[in-house]
């Protein structure tokens, strides 16, 4: 029963996961009374850090591929969860974007500064006797080592300026002084300038780096000049690092997802002002690539209208070990199953039922599973009905994902045998309900390809017994899980 659950679930998880898409946006889980401690859903495994610092921002849709974006709040967390994290809003700019369940865009320090060389320091402690501004300076700007002792040669021409050599970042320089204190002569070291800690420091480069490039962001994306179109176009140039074939086309699926998302997100919320904001000649150009974009998603829906039956031949094997591991005797090596099933569009001719499908199928499976006493060899003949449901797709769509989930009916025969006793029996076999769910995709050429996945609880009774005294069982129930892969043609 657990292996049946499992399997279950990840049907369940292959089918929401089709479909499964990120915006990049945070979510605010908890806002507290002040509004000032709030719960992100990021964490760790989102590469989020104790103490490090970030910016909420609200992006809002102005007009057709414009947005502004508008800083809501300067936050630090002060506590990181592997999927959630605390927040402490130190600068509040909008108090209206800090409630629960709202959706903003996150700047933080581990994004933002991400590969950037790592800080190195180091300490210098000098000591000055007569002018410590000059000499930090001259010291700063050493170029080698003769520079320490130039009162010793005779300077005749200068064919290099002085440059810094520094094998770090930054070099903190502690600057003192030779002091005479109480006038007999003896020298004594009082300090002028203390440079921070270098950690300090580094946590200080680091806020001022980027808050920069936050600021850099909100200029750049507020621009009216800005024109992410263009920017794209300048990453796929002949002279820069070019995309494949595979990314190319994810990413114009994910830009052609977000235009509709952002245009039906916007019917929902304006309902028949939606239009209000545009000129003529944009709102021309809105309904004519509208009316385009429901063509095409139209031709991919009709096209295979007219075809009543897709049939469809497969090949898959038992997820599930029903056998006795201890009887080696009787064991199946090569558990597979070959199915050639057909399924009816009888019912898009009705508006509710347009999409639910009918199919009959049938199937050949070797298999073995427990019979109580010892295992037990199966050849499987069976046919089933099914009642298929596909909620985001008609299943006549062409070159689209098309998942679908469904019941399943089983009837058949079964023939058992025992090599250990050299036993056989007659079975018939029946199971409801079961489960069946996959993904396809139509090409247009009538043909296709089907992954399905399935979990069945199959009786078994005996219908001819060959040997009074045997070990095969009278009756038997057991798990089916398969998965498998076909090829489709339309009719």
């Amino acid at each position: 029963m657990t292996q049946s659950i499992s399997l279950l679930s990840l049907l369940c998880l292959v089918v929401s996961s089709a479909y499964a898409f990120d915006d990049g946006m945070v979510n605010l889980l908890e806002v507290s009374s002040s509004g000032r401690t709030i719960y992100l859903d990021r964490g760790t495994v989102d590469g989020i850090k104790e103490e490090e610092y970030g910016v909420l921002m609200l992006k809002e849709e102005t007009s057709l591929g414009r947005f502004t974006v508008r800083p809501v709040a300067k936050i630090r967390s002060v506590k990181a969860l592997s999927d959630e994290s605390v927040w402490v809003a130190y600068q509040v700019f909008e108090n209206r974007g800090l409630v629960k369940g709202a959706k903003l865009t996150l700047l933080s320090e581990s994004s933002l500064l991400k590969g950037r060389a790592e800080f190195t320091s180091k300490r210098t402690n000098l000591v000055t006797r007569n002018d410590p501004a000059k000499e930090v300076k001259d010291f700063l700007l050493e170029g080698d080592s003769l520079a320490k002792k130039k009162s010793n040669y005779k300077i005749v021409q200068k064919v290099k300026p002085k440059e810094a050599h520094q094998d770090k970042i930054v070099d903190l320089v502690d600057v003192n002084e030779f002091e005479d204190r109480y006038g007999d002569g003896r020298l004594f070291i009082e300090g002028i300038y203390k440079s921070p800690r270098a950690q300090e420091f580094q946590r200080r480069k680091r806020v001022h780096a980027f808050e920069k490039m936050v600021v850099a962001y909100f200029k750049k994306a507020n621009s009216v000049t800005f024109d992410p179109a263009g920017v794209l176009e300048l990453q796929n140039s002949s002279d820069k690092v070019t995309q494949n074939t595979y990314d190319q086309k994810n990413n114009s699926r994910l830009n052609t997802y977000n235009k509709r998302k952002k245009l039906y997100d916007n019917l929902r919320k304006k309902g028949a002002r939606w239009s209000k904001d545009y000129t003529d000649e944009e709102l021309s150009d809105i309904l004519e690539t509208m009316d385009t974009e429901y063509e095409i998603e139209r031709r991919k829906t009709l096209l295979a209208y007219n075809f009543n039956y897709q049939g469809f031949v497969s090949m898959g094997f038992n997820l599930i070990n029903n056998e006795n591991v201890n009887d080696f005797e009787t064991t199946e090596q090569s558990k597979y199953n070959i199915e050639v099933a057909a399924e009816s569009y009888f019912l898009k001719q009705f508006r509710d039922l347009k999409t639910f499908t009918i199919e009959l199928s049938g199937r050949f499976a070797r298999d073995a599973y427990f019979g109580g006493e010892l295992n037990a060899k199966s050849l499987e003949y069976s046919v089933a009905a099914h009642l298929n449901w596909y909620p985001f797709r008609r299943p006549s769509t062409i070159d689209a994902n098309i998942v679908y989930i469904g019941a399943v009916f089983r009837y058949g025969f079964a023939s058992l045998s025992n090599e250990t006793n050299n036993e056989t029996g007659n079975y018939q076999i029946f199971g409801f309900p079961g489960i069946r769910g996959g993904v396809k995709y139509n090409f247009t050429s009538k043909y296709g390809i089907r992954l399905t996945a399935s979990i069945e609880e199959l009786r078994s009774e005996r219908i001819v017994r060959d040997n009074d005294i045997g070990t095969l069982p009278d009756r038997a129930r057991y798990y089916d899980g398969r998965i498998g892969i076909g090829l489709s043609k339309f009719f």
